[in-house]
């Protein structure tokens, strides 16, 4: 599965909520 920019910006949000 190719990471498309849109799935790039929810890993990052996941992370700053984490």
């Amino acid at each position: 599965m190719e990471m498309t920019k849109q799935d790039e910006k929810l890993q990052k949000i996941l992370e700053v909520l984490e």
